[in-house]
């Protein structure tokens, strides 16, 4: 799953791109199988057996651990670079906000999600 990740400021846009293995729970499940065999086989192994499945199941458990949430992208985008807010209409900031959502839909793959920054307004 592709998460998009927007901040939108007066005078910035914050984005994130993540994606996150839906499948993460079944992938971890099957090392805990694992670990369970491998516990119930240990009196009939040899210690470098033990040791060698041991550190194969944990090699595995941090390689799915470390896919579970994986950075795609990330920046914070400055919409009016050099200029005072109020140099800047704010219609042509929302261009720029268009302008660069545009680009990272085409450089990206679609979000499955998107995530809006709840912008609070000051009696909220």
């Amino acid at each position: 799953m592709i998460i998009f990740g927007i901040d939108c400021a007066v005078e910035n846009l914050g984005i994130a791109i993540v994606r996150f293995d839906e499948n993460w729970q079944t992938r971890v499940q099957a090392i805990i199988d694992r670990l369970h065999k491998l516990y119930s086989d240990v009196a009939t192994l040899t210690k470098n057996e033990f040791v060698s499945h041991s550190m194969s199941i944990i090699g595995d458990a941090d390689k799915i651990l470390s896919q579970i949430l994986t950075v795609e992208w990330f920046n914070v985008i400055d919409l009016i670079p050099g200029n005072l807010i109020d140099e800047v209409p704010a219609i042509e900031r929302i261009r720029r906000v268009k302008g660069m959502l545009t680009k990272l839909d085409r450089q990206f793959d679609k979000p499955d999600l998107v995530l809006i920054e709840y912008q609070m307004g000051p009696n909220d």
